[in-house]
This record gives C-alpha cells, structure tokens and sequence, in this order.
C-alpha cells in the first residue's frame, strides 16, 4: 500500500507505471473527479484505462484474454484477479474505494458484500448487507484537523531545529577555536614540564644516596644492638643452666629442662640436649652464638617447671574458709592497696614502643643537616613539577573532550549537538530505558542490576534520511544468544522523548524517538500535499 497526495493505492510489478502517473497528473491538474469518470466497480482511476476496451479484457499479468463481458461477473477468471475488481470472486482481488471526500483504499475483494462496511463510501457493500452510511465527509474533515494539526506541529519543531541547529553552528566552532588554544597552551606547558621534570631528577638522584646512606648506617646499628640484646638476655640465661657456676653448661644441666624433651618420654636424652646445645660443654661465647637462638622459644626457667598446675576442675566455691591458716592471709594483699590510679598502668605493655624512651624505640634518628638540604631540595622540585603536571594533564583531558565531541556526526547541520550529552528516559510496565545518544542505551528491571542493550555505532538510516536511525552494538551477551543491539528510530516532534520500545527479535531492541532535530522543512498547509507522512 503506497500512498501519493491522499489517494492510497497497491503498487504491483504487473502494474505499469505509466498509468499511475496518469492517473496522479488527472488529479492534481483536476481534470475530472474520480466518481464522475464511468469504470467498472472497484477500479481506481489510475487502472482504468485498463479496462477501457469494451470487448475484450487482458489480465493484467499478461496470462488471458477474456471478453469484456466477463469483467466482474462474479467468476474468476484471471489468475491475478484482475477481472474481478467488484466481487469477491478473486480471493487475491483488490478492491478499490473511492472514497469522495476522504482518501482513496484498495481493500481485499474478499470484503465485498461481506456485511462489513470497510469503505468510508459504503461501495464495498453495494448489495446493503451491512446497513452502511456513508460517512466520508465526516472523516475527511476530521482528517483535514489531524494533519492541520501534524504540519502546525511539524513547523513547530522546524523552529526549534533552528534554534539547535544555531546553536550546534556556534557551539562547534567555539570548540574548534577552544581546542587550537588549548593545543597551543599544552605546547608551552609540555616544555616547561620536560624541564621541571630534568630539575626533579637531577636532585632527587643525590637525595636517595644520601638517604639510602643514613638508612645502611641505621640497619647496623640496629643489628649490633640485636647482638648486644641478645648476648645479655643469653647470659642470663646461662646463668640460669650454669648449676656449678664453672662458666660452661654442660649436658647434664640441659637434661634438667623437660620442655627439650622431642620425643615425649619424659625425659631429656643426650642426643635431645645436643639438638639445642650444639656441645657437650659450651662457653658463654658460644651458647650467645648458636644454643641460646636454638633453644630460646623453648627455654622455661626451672622455677616455672617445678611449680604444680591447680587442678583443672578446681572451684573457688569448693574452699573452705576453715581451711585456710592465718598465714595463708599474708599472702593476700592490705586493704586499700589497689588504686584506681594505678588501673591504667596494667594496659601497658614493656614491649609497646610508645611507652619506651626515645633512645630505646626502634625508630631511625633524624637525617643529617646535609641530607636535610638535599630533601628539602627534591621536595621543592616534585612540587613545582606536580603542579606543571597537573597542568598539562588538565589541558589533556579538555582537549580529549573536545576531539571527542567533534569526531561525533552532529547532523548535516549540527542539530544534534543539543543533546549529545543528554540521556532519556522511558517506563514501561516492567523496566526503564535509557537511550544516551552518542553514548549507550540500556535496560533496567525495577529490581536488578541495568544490562547494556549497545554501544553507539554510527548512523545507519536509509539514502536521503541518513539521520532518522542510530545504531547500538555490542552490548551485554544474551544466554546462549548473540550480543545485544539496539536500533533507535528517530521521528520529528515536539519535545526530545522516547516514545516507544519493542524487541522484534531475541536480543535486538528497537527504539523510537521523537526530536525536533528531525523536523527538517515547512510544510504549507495551504498545499495539496495531504498524504499522511510525518
């Protein structure tokens, strides 16, 4: 079904053209009304030179000559239905309302006298099965304000798309010369930053010598520290396991300590003494050295051992006071001799270097005076280049928004620049749609996380209307299906909104959006341009 100036009609290969340009030049020159040029039922004025021979008819595709007489006589004679454009004996008939006063229909000759009033005309129901009134007049003039109402709307939004495509003109080329000066500025910033970037290096070269030297000189110290700390907590120690005081410990007092017993038996072997002593007899010097690092996280003084464990399921209840003689009591401390002054002093932890003096906390002295220098000097270089940097990678950022923005296809006219950077939005039943031009659309369930339905690709409307589609590809991958995609088709109208979505196929989308960047003419409603072709 096509339409020209109102009058719809069914284009067909087997139709010549010749005739159908007769027929649209007869109307617009006005020659003759359709209703008034005698034809046989159901013929448009553009067929019927067709059937102007009185004798004989050729179907229309070529396949038979029948005599005229048999046109319409309720008897199908053609394969392509053509001698039967009044009846319903064809079932791939057409059959053609003229409709005075509205527009013109081809509807299926099967309709005819099917007690249905498919023309606005009644001529479909010529034999009065369907009690039809004739009321094309009445949806003529309704027409007539729907499309009066369709070009003040379209010419509505032709004033808007100016106003954008002004807009786009002047936006486009404020950036163009934006970007030039941001290049120039990068130029300049670039050379200044290689140099603060030289400056940085070359001092922060002797910085880290001389840190890393005050640091090597530290680690020895604490390493000798180390030594020294351990030589004394070692001598104490073997103090301890030094029973005869003859300055050696020998087997025998190592077999003393139980907690070197390896295999459980209860008692200490020789072989078992030796695993931690190194030597039947060993000198302080030696025991600091290689016994006492061996046996350390083992050792437990011999008081701590002999010292009996209260059983496990003893109860404080379960002692009589009775029981206890008056100098048990000295054991337990006077009245008063806690202090709640003293409560905080019990968090404190011998090991906790906070609480230690300075010279005893593990922490490396202050740099030298000449290593302070050098610091100083290398944190005046990072700073001055951050700062250059910061800069230039400020201008990079501008300047690749910018290129972004103008490598985008805004239009023939840059009318899509006004919403490049905008997003829309549309609710139906069960998600939300976001359609980002230049961007990505996606779907959002009211509970769930948003899938991508595509990312922008290009344009991708038909020869002559470049701009009435946008395609989005590559989106999130369907269960055992292809990536998403998305086809937004664009329409003119009033306001910039998504006014419908489908899913024609499994994982592709369709989107249709209206936008006054597509209202690109002024239609004259004076005009006899009425076909219906917003």
């Amino acid at each position: 079904m096509a339409s020209i100036f109102g009058i719809s009609f069914v284009q067909s290969s087997r139709f010549s053209h010749f005739p159908i340009l007769l027929g649209v030049f007869c109307v617009l020159v006005g020659v003759v009304l359709p209703q008034q040029v005698p034809r046989p039922r159901g013929v448009s004025l553009t067929n019927k030179p067709f059937y102007d021979n009185k004798e004989t008819f050729t179907c229309l595709d070529g396949s038979l000559k029948i005599p005229f007489s048999l046109v319409n006589d309720d008897y199908c004679d053609c394969k392509d239905g053509t001698d039967e454009p009044g009846t319903s004996a064809c079932p791939n008939g057409k059959f053609h309302c003229v409709n005075a006063g509205h527009k013109p229909l081809y509807i299926p000759s099967s309709r005819v006298n099917d007690g249905i009033c498919d023309c606005c005309d009644t001529s479909d129901e010529y034999e009065g099965k369907g009690n039809c009134v004739n009321n094309c007049k009445e949806l003529g003039k309704e027409e007539k304000e729907r499309r009066q109402k369709e070009i003040e709307s379209f010419n509505l939004g032709y004033t808007i798309r100016q106003e954008y495509v002004k807009e786009g003109k002047e936006q486009v080329e404020e950036k163009r010369k934006k970007l030039v000066e941001l290049q120039r500025e990068r130029t300049e910033i670039e050379s200044v930053r290689q140099e603060k970037k030289v400056v940085k290096e070359s001092v922060e070269a002797p910085e880290k010598d001389a840190k890393d030297k005050h640091k090597d000189a530290w680690e020895k110290v604490k390493e000798q520290q180390r030594i020294v700390k351990q030589r004394e907590e070692a001598a104490d120690i073997f103090k301890e396991l030094d029973d005869n005081n003859d300055g050696l410990v020998s087997v025998d007092e190592v077999q003393k300590h139980t907690e070197f017993d390896i295999n459980n038996d209860g008692k200490v072997s020789h072989e078992e003494a030796l695993e931690v002593l190194i030597d039947d007899d060993v000198s302080l010097d030696l025991f600091a050295k290689e016994a006492w690092p061996l046996m350390k996280d083992k050792y437990k003084p011999l008081q701590q051992l002999e010292e009996p464990a209260p059983p496990a399921d003893m109860d404080v209840e379960d002692i009589d006071a009775g029981d206890m003689l008056p100098e048990d009591y000295d054991d337990y401390p006077d009245e008063g001799a806690y202090d709640d002054d003293d409560d905080d002093d019990d968090d404190i932890d011998d090991d906790d270097e906070d609480y230690k003096p300075k010279e005893e906390r593990d922490e490396m002295p202050e740099y030298d005076e000449e290593t302070k220098v050098l610091i100083d000097a290398a944190e005046k270089a990072r700073e001055e280049y951050k700062n250059v940097d910061e800069q230039y990678k400020r201008l990079n950022n501008e300047i690749g928004d910018i290129d972004k923005i103008l490598g985008y296809d805004l239009g023939a006219e840059n009318e899509f620049y006004s919403i490049h950077s905008e997003c829309f939005e549309y609710q139906d039943k069960e998600y939300t749609y976001k359609f980002c031009p230049f961007g990505k659309v996606t779907q959002k369930p009211k509970v769930g996380r948003e899938t991508t339905l595509g990312n922008y690709k290009n344009w991708d409307g038909p020869d002559g209307s470049k701009y009435s589609r946008m395609k989005f590809g590559g989106g999130e991958k369907c269960w055992n299906g292809p990536d998403r995609s998305t086809m937004v088709k664009l329409s003119c109208g009033l306001e910039n909104k998504i006014t419908k979505t489908s899913e024609p196929s499994r994982c592709e989308y369709e989107l249709e959006f209206s936008t006054p960047a597509l209202c690109n003419k002024v239609i004259d409603p004076s005009g006899t341009d009425t076909h219906d072709e917003l």
